[in-house]
């Protein structure tokens, strides 16, 4: 959605264009810091990954691992 304009109300704009989405993400209160946390998982994927050949290789284990990572919690 680009922008709402209710009657005897200001327009109001939510994108304009991706980095202006990508910026309204990151500071999100409701995930953003999330976002810029590092090393979630350092040691997990460190030993996921060894012994993997490819990058390929080294794709696939980190997207499966991080699929059944991922729970929906009903709400978000």
């Amino acid at each position: 959605m680009a922008y709402t304009k209710f009657p005897n109300s200001p327009l109001k704009s939510y994108t304009t264009d991706w980095n202006f989405v990508a910026k309204s993400i990151f500071e999100s209160p409701y995930f953003g810091s999330e976002l810029k946390k590092m090393n979630y998982f350092k040691k997990d994927i460190d030993n996921l990954i060894i012994g993997t050949r490819t990058p390929q290789e080294k794709m696939i284990k980190i997207f499966e691992y991080i699929k059944h990572k991922i729970n929906w919690n009903g709400y978000y």
